[in-house]
């Protein structure tokens, strides 16, 4: 998906963030960039949870 995202004209720097079981005790959110969300979920382990991936200024903190 990201790779898509980048060859459509997406900078890579874009911020991403993975929200995992959002309000729920299990929450995770992971931050990062587009070019880096694979990497940050191949080294955190998979999704065990329904998550959304947001990019771009929806994925900064608020």
């Amino acid at each position: 998906m990201a790779q898509g995202l980048i060859d459509h004209g997406l900078p890579p720097d874009t911020p991403a963030l993975l929200a995992e079981a959002v309000g729920h005790p299990g929450q995770r959110l992971l931050p990062g960039t587009v070019a880096s969300l694979a990497d940050l979920l191949s080294r955190d382990g998979p999704a065990s949870q329904p998550g959304l991936i947001l990019y771009g200024p929806l994925a900064l903190p608020a």
